[in-house]
């Protein structure tokens, strides 16, 4: 339904409901709750009014164009609130339909005088989610138009490359499969079709993504044709390997590129010679601070999102820990801050799994490494994780304590100190376990 030409500004105001005007304002909070609140409130009064009427009552149409001006507003958290209103009212109310949104989209947030740049396309943006979001756009006719205008809004635009993603991983998680091919894959199919030399992190992530949710889409005639039948074919690597080091321009979110390249890491049976390949030979170089940076990052998505012990213990390499410890007890080095996050996180691990063996892989990160090993029994963190151990998992670690209290240094003076002084650490360790919550308590 056609939404009537709005009025005077000073008009549309008088007209609407003084609760909705006071509520707008709690739209805009920084404050979660208060958002979701005023959401829930103005809802209520539109749902309440609507019922008895057959077209839009002004105080929904006053709404929908206030949320629309609205999302190219940086105060606060307004963008937040209002798409969150607008992605509500879009479910609630059929008499809006997506054209509508479209009409006002153009109609407010085109870059012009009025509206800076950058917070046009942060308005679309909002908008565009908010239309996936409300559940319509699947099977609506103007399925195709918004995707486009969306692949054309994030083109050159890293700063909402990972907003972008989320959306479109939405919209798809909404469409078949047949669905995709018969609507969308001809636009992709389109737009992927520049081959290696012309690719870049930033243009190529969507094929990955196509490939994963959609594989009987991308055919491989098409992937033969422009990038290999098989995407990660040993031949590609110096290509992929390079656009990989471009997604430090995301940081500090992870790059699109790379979250795609974890699924299939996690999902192939090569997946560990597709890790060490473009991960570890390529981002954990000791000089090379922000490519380290993403890889610490991918290896922290991973832990997130699997618990198979084998691929953990493959992202958790010995270049991997090599990097991550040697950071983590330099507080002059550049990836320092990264170093005590990571730690913070794998602690984190250790305590929320009851998985014993994944937490003694997270343990030797720390212990079985170059760095002494007194420094890292130190560590608050190691401290914490050793404490949060099962007790299949303390067994564990008396038993890889043993090995070190025995081990005997075959090198020059200093090896033979070193390994004297981590033969004595063990041994403390050791009678300290008689104090773990597990033992104390009997389990």
């Amino acid at each position: 339904m056609q939404l009537p030409a709005s009025s005077e500004k000073s008009d549309k105001t008088r007209s609407v409901d003084e609760s909705i005007l006071n509520l707008f304002y709690k739209l805009s909070s920084n404050i979660s709750k208060i958002r979701v609140e005023a959401c829930s409130a103005i809802l209520r009064i539109l749902l309440k009014k609507q019922s008895e009427a057959n077209e839009p009552t002004k105080d929904l149409q006053y709404c929908i164009e206030r949320l629309i001006k609205g999302l190219a507003s940086s105060r606060d958290s307004a963008r937040l609130g209002f798409s969150l209103l607008l992605t509500e009212i879009l479910k609630q109310f059929d008499i809006i339909e997506i054209e509508n949104i479209l009409e006002l989209v153009k109609k407010h947030l085109t870059v012009s005088s009025a509206v800076e740049k950058k917070d046009a396309i942060f308005g679309q943006l909002f908008a565009y989610s908010s239309i996936v979001r409300c559940g319509k756009l699947a099977n609506h006719s103007h399925l195709s138009f918004v995707v486009t205008a969306l692949y054309d809004l994030w083109e050159g635009k890293n700063y909402i490359l990972r907003a972008s993603y989320e959306i479109l991983m939405s919209l798809f998680s909404q469409l078949s499969e047949e669905k995709f091919i018969e609507t969308l894959w001809p636009l992709f199919k389109n737009k992927l079709t520049f081959g290696w030399e012309k690719s870049s992190a930033d243009s190529i992530w969507p094929l990955f993504l196509c490939m994963r949710l959609f594989p009987d889409a991308v055919t491989a005639k098409f992937l033969k044709k422009h990038w290999n039948e098989d995407i990660f074919h040993y031949e590609n690597f110096d290509h992929l390997k390079k656009s990989l080091r471009q997604t430090t321009s995301c940081l500090p979110t992870l790059h699109p590129l790379c979250a795609e390249i974890l699924h299939f890491c996690m999902a192939r049976k090569d997946g560990k010679d597709i890790w060490n390949a473009l991960v570890d030979d390529n981002l954990f170089e000791i000089d090379q601070t922000r490519k380290a940076y993403v890889g610490f990052e991918m290896v922290k998505k991973v832990l997130q999102e699997t618990q198979k012990k084998k691929t953990i213990k493959f992202v958790l390499s010995p270049k991997f820990c090599t990097m991550f410890t040697k950071s983590l007890l330099s507080r002059k080095h550049p990836m320092n801050p990264a170093a005590v996050q990571l730690a913070g996180f794998l602690s984190n691990i250790v305590k929320q799994s009851k998985d014993p063996d994944i937490q003694m892989i997270i343990l030797k990160v720390f212990l079985q490494s170059s760095a002494p090993f007194d420094q890292m029994i130190r560590l608050k963190d190691v401290s914490a994780i050793i404490q949060n151990l099962q007790p299949d998992a303390v067994k564990a670690y008396w038993e890889l304590l043993k090995t070190f209290a025995l081990i005997k240094s075959e090198s020059d003076e200093e090896e033979e100190i070193g390994a004297h002084s981590k033969c004595f650490q063990s041994v403390l360790q050791i009678g300290s376990l008689v104090n773990h919550p597990t033992v104390v308590f009997g389990h």
